[in-house]
């Protein structure tokens, strides 16, 4: 047992450090927030802000301290005076997060951005008392770049305040920063957020084509002349990458200053794995970026390689093969636990819905946690990834429709 203990972690580690590079570097920011709650309280009596919680000197001490994913709405108490469609929950209030944290002077120059992978729901975020960044929609993903108001050497305090109190939903939304965080570092020149795109437009038994789309992006003053390579691996059900399949060698590209810069590339995999509901199998793209001969970046995106269809006669096709798509409609939240994603519980309701049949979930009504899509790829199930449950015509009042 210890033996394979040690194999597993020896080829997890590889696939982990795609965000561990020199040149990139991702921090789970998961840990030690301090939270408040104003407006709405859960017993319906109501608490009015603080003075000014986003300044670094604000006063915090009292605060509670916490892990993310956190959802308030959750800890109750259960209201019979509370919205049926909404779980009688009180969810709706002003939520404030604070953390404290440092970054090395030695690291000056590089660029520093936060990840939130959901906040419910309005987020507003400052660093040391600068606004760095906002999103309304609670269920989108979202980046803040942090580089032009941290400290180096010194204290920085990140603040995150949330409203849900004009928010209008049909289900349970949850309440509070309930998805992963994660502080991300890297050079002036990198690729720049989700900026790599994988597409598989030619598929047969012999080959595959590989199409990738590749956007860097340059924080620097001048031009930026670079260059990147592209590999593909296979990778194993414990994300360890195996063998390599294609190679593009170095291609060059200009990127403009405080700018963007796309370019893309074809290759080809003999004798493909096909992706499919009994054998998901998956490779991995490695994107390496170059300034000269100094790696400056490097990115990995894994994916599939398969082909879908919707035909008159057959309706949908995987792979050339008809499947009946057995699905369900899943919210977001997971039941008692609230909104607060875990992706042991996920991969729970996965497990469950395919022991009696379901090959595919539509994600209702928005985007998932990114946990839920990785799963479904490594697991085999189809996903239909909603945006909005409104957008022109709004539902309820406060909805994303108004």
């Amino acid at each position: 047992m210890a033996i394979k203990r040690i194999v597993a972690l020896l080829c997890v580690f590889p696939f982990f450090s795609v965000f561990t590079y020199a040149q990139r570097e991702e921090t789970n920011f998961d840990r030690n927030w301090l939270f408040a709650r104003y407006g709405l309280q859960a017993d319906g009596s109501r608490i009015e802000e603080s003075n000014f919680p986003q300044m670094p000197q604000f006063d915090d001490k009292a605060w509670r301290q916490l892990d993310l994913p956190h959802d308030w709405g959750i800890e109750g108490p259960f209201r019979s005076d509370l919205e049926g469609y909404t779980g009688k929950l009180p969810w709706r209030g002003i939520g404030w997060y604070r953390k404290h944290f440092q970054v090395s002077e030695v690291e000056k120059g590089k660029r520093y951005f936060l990840d939130f992978d959901g906040a419910m729901a309005n987020a507003e975020v400052w660093l040391n008392g600068i606004k760095v960044g906002e999103r309304p929609y609670g269920y989108i993903s979202f980046r803040v770049d942090l580089t032009p108001a941290l400290r180096w050497g010194e204290e920085n305090v990140v603040a995150v305040r949330l409203n849900t109190e004009k928010l209008g939903s049909r289900w349970y939304p949850g309440a509070g920063i309930y998805r992963h965080v994660r502080l991300v570092k890297t050079e002036p020149v990198h690729v720049a957020q989700w900026g790599v795109f994988v597409t598989t437009p030619q598929v047969t038994d012999e080959r595959a084509t590989i199409a990738l789309n590749v956007k860097l992006q340059n924080h620097r003053a001048l031009a930026a002349d670079c260059s990147y390579s592209v590999a593909v691996y296979e990778l194993d059900v414990d994300d360890c990458t195996e063998k390599k399949v294609a190679f593009c060698d170095k291609r060059k590209i200009t990127v403009p200053s405080g700018g963007f810069q796309e370019d893309s590339v074809a290759m080809e995999v003999q004798h493909p794995k096909r992706w499919n509901l009994e054998s998901p199998s998956r490779y991995l793209a490695r994107v390496s970026v170059y300034e000269g001969e100094k790696k400056v970046d490097e990115y990995d995106t894994p994916f599939g390689i398969r082909t879908i269809e919707f035909t008159h006669d057959n309706g949908f096709l995987l792979n050339g093969h008809r499947v009946q798509i057995k699905g369900v409609c899943n919210h977001h939240d997971l039941g008692a636990l609230g909104a607060a994603v875990s992706e042991a519980a996920l991969r729970r309701q996965i497990k469950i819905l395919q022991s009696f049949g379901c090959n595919a979930i539509r994600t209702s009504h928005n985007p998932p946690a990114p946990e839920l899509l990785t799963l479904a790829d490594k697991m085999g199930m189809l996903v239909m990834d909603e945006a909005f449950d409104c957008w022109q015509y709004g539902k309820k009042e406060y909805d994303y429709g108004h």
